[in-house]
């Protein structure tokens, strides 16, 4: 008798989990994966405005090297983003380096990407030409972004050296820290 029933706990042991295991299992995952879900949308943010950043300095390095390389001003248009406050940007904003001439777009980034990122612009106008000649931009200003309440990023671009960069007003997201203006 003793050897029937430990026989037949072992066949139930070979059978798998108790649902009271899996269920104990579960709760457990479920509770490692809450705790972790904040850390992993704040990387998700950061990685948004990293990209943000990298995309708008290239499209204005490729407007400055376009208009070199043809010989032809190239206009970044900017649509749908505020000036000096990000208050009032749509979330379909644009912007696109174009030719002069034919108006052919080369290079375009628009908000569609990044949604939860706040971003406005300090140029006066809501275009920025660069001279066929120098590559330099026709006025000074930048793209301002940032993710929540976090550090914000500014793609700087300056009429008198014709120099494009990425900073930080304090460093963070692996920028340098924004000279002072």
């Amino acid at each position: 008798m003793n050897e029937l029933h430990s026989h037949m706990h072992k066949v139930r042991l070979a059978k798998g989990f108790s649902l009271l295991e899996l269920l104990i299992t579960l709760a457990v995952i479920v509770v490692l994966i809450c705790a972790a879900a904040p850390s992993f949308e704040s990387k998700i943010e950061n990685n948004k405005v990293k990209r943000l950043a990298t995309e708008i300095e290239l499209l204005m390095v490729q407007a400055k090297s376009e208009a070199v390389m043809r010989g032809e001003n190239i206009t970044v248009d900017i649509k749908g983003i505020s000036i000096n406050s990000a208050t009032g940007t749509e979330p379909n904003w644009q912007i696109q380096a174009k030719t002069t001439i034919g108006n052919e777009v080369i290079a375009g980034v628009d908000g569609e990407q990044f949604a939860n990122v706040s971003l406005y612009t300090t140029f006066t106008a809501n275009n920025v030409l660069f001279d066929s000649m120098t590559g330099r931009p026709n006025r000074n200003g930048s793209f301002v972004f940032y993710a929540g309440d976090r550090d914000s990023v500014k793609v700087k671009a300056s009429n008198m050296t014709g120099r494009l960069y990425v900073c930080s007003e304090s460093g963070g997201y692996g920028y340098g820290i924004c000279p002072e203006s």
